[in-house]
């Protein structure tokens, strides 16, 4: 069993309406002890994936590693709650459980909006044929305000052109829903393997060498555009908690509105650059200015970079996560 995933339970959003593992489907929404979330490749609520299985515990960390504990990492979002569907198992997954698993996260937050107020989805996944099914699924949950992050994918192709581009990322060309994210080097410049797309992929995040979590206790580095994409996800997470009055559209446009430009992504995504967290928050689509509030970039090298390039706010909470 994993040493860590105690402690990883407590970033879940518990289901109010379950009673954990009595066999019964309490709140009769059509999954039986779902007190953490659902595995959908199982079809059970046991959502832990086993050791073998570390691609969703490096992204979940990204995301909601704890903190000021002297151990590992942090996470972007760290006081954050995460609603587990897995659906990819060791050989794959099926698109029907995909679009089970985003069906479910946009049930649960018209069930419980007090304990699943879930305003986006990370997506580190991709492959397959398009799906009008899919689709559907992620619009419906956009009409409940859950936006859609999704990995651009390591093919080093464009997402803009209908013949190389990858799903789920590729809904983004018609679905306003859909936000790709490309991964970005520690100078900044595109990592080699990214996607691009300078109409289909909103903006560059970290996905090199990106250290987060793994099964069994511990750490270790990871690079993709999967890596990337849980950044996005999560600085959409704490932008929401300075601005719950915006909804996830508003909020995905300031996200690309107020990147930090640089050249050498300029051609390959909609913001021209990566997310620049301290401008998205306060300045954003009201262009207001907050008083009292120290925000710093993190510093760059790019002669010889030493680190991911991060963005990094410090200043009063609270934040509101």
């Amino acid at each position: 069993m994993n040493q860590c995933l105690p402690e990883f339970e407590k970033r879940f959003a518990i289901n109010p309406g379950e009673i954990k593992d009595n066999g019964i489907d309490d709140d009769r929404n059509g999954y039986i002890d779902d007190y953490s979330g659902f595995n959908f490749v199982t079809m059970t609520p046991n959502i832990y994936m086993g050791n073998n299985l570390s691609h969703g515990q490096h992204t979940g960390g990204t995301i909601l590693a704890k903190g000021n504990n002297n151990f590992g990492i942090v996470g972007v979002a760290r006081n954050g709650k995460l609603l587990a569907t897995p659906f990819l198992g060791t050989g794959g997954g099926y698109i029907d459980r995909a679009v089970l698993a985003v069906a479910y996260g946009d049930m649960m937050k018209s069930l419980y909006p007090a304990t699943h107020n879930i305003g986006r989805s990370s997506n580190s996944w991709g492959g397959g044929s398009p799906s009008s099914f899919m689709d559907d699924a992620i619009r419906n949950a956009g009409e409940n305000d859950i936006g859609f992050f999704a990995a651009a994918g390591n093919s080093a192709q464009s997402q803009d052109d209908p013949n190389t581009a990858m799903y789920p990322a590729a809904y983004a060309a018609t679905n306003p829903w859909v936000k790709a994210v490309g991964a970005s080097s520690w100078d900044n410049s595109k990592a080699y393997f990214s996607n691009y797309g300078k109409n289909n992929v909103a903006i560059f995040a970290p996905g090199v060498s990106i250290l987060s979590t793994l099964p069994g206790g511990g750490f270790g580095e990871k690079s993709g555009t999967s890596m990337a994409c849980p950044h996005a996800a999560a600085a959409d997470h704490l932008m929401r908690s300075v601005h719950p009055e915006w909804t996830f559209l508003q909020r995905a446009d300031s996200m690309v509105k107020y990147a930090k430009k640089v050249a050498a992504l300029e051609p390959y995504c909609q913001a021209g650059g990566i997310i620049d967290l301290s401008a998205w928050i306060y300045k954003g689509v009201t262009d207001h200015t907050e008083t009292g509030v120290d925000c710093v970039e993190w510093p760059v090298d790019n002669d010889a970079p030493g680190k991911p390039q991060n963005y990094i706010l410090t200043g009063n909470p609270p934040y509101g996560i």
